[in-house]
């Protein structure tokens, strides 16, 4: 009689293990497929603000006798995904007052199809794109063996807007200050578009 109880014991036991074992694998199988679809964001086409700078660029005679520096190189760090980037550029006098928010940003400018350009100076800078392997050779005062990527170079402009298809991962935006008298703050933006 101990035997066949013990065996009726045993195989409920081994009945109720089978079936929690398969409950369990199932129930495991949907909380993977639930982390697994939250991992997965949904990707879609938009603006990413990639950068917002302003930044002091001196002038020349400053760089060369004060430490100073007239020019200023700041790295791209355009995403993956991206289909297009877009730059801005206002120069300032110094002691102006820099608005980096709201509806003054190239981003929401971008995004709401409101781009406008303010001329806030008369003083100009020379805008580069350039390889990183020559930004330290960029930024050296009176150093002009440099490599730069010409189809966005700029001359003498105090605002500017541009776009482009292209990019590589080692871009930089370089600008420089030819006043010998007088520095100027700089305000750069870049928003890279693309499916993220």
């Amino acid at each position: 009689m101990k035997k066949f109880i013990s065996l009726i014991v045993l195989s409920l036991f081994i009945s109720v293990s089978t079936t929690l074992y398969a409950q369990n694998n199932s129930l495991l199988e949907i909380l993977n497929q639930k982390i697994g679809s939250n991992k997965e964001a949904k990707k879609e086409v938009k603006f990413i603000e990639v950068l917002n700078e302003t930044i002091t660029v001196n002038s020349v005679s400053n760089s060369r006798f004060s430490g100073g520096k007239n020019r200023v190189a700041l790295k791209l760090n355009i995403p993956k995904g991206t289909t297009a980037w877009y730059y801005k550029i206002n120069v300032l006098d110094l002691d102006d007052i820099v608005f980096t928010s709201g509806i003054n940003s190239l981003l929401y400018q971008l995004e709401n199809n409101s781009l406008s350009l303010n001329n806030y100076s008369d003083k100009t800078v020379d805008f580069y794109v350039i390889p990183e392997s020559n930004a330290a050779n960029f930024m050296q005062t009176g150093n002009d063996n440099y490599l730069i990527y010409t189809e966005y170079t700029k001359k003498d402009i105090s605002q500017d807007f541009g776009s482009s298809t292209n990019y590589k991962d080692d871009y930089w935006i370089g600008i420089k200050n030819n006043d010998k008298y007088k520095g100027v703050k700089v305000r750069i933006e870049v928003v890279a578009l693309g499916i993220y």
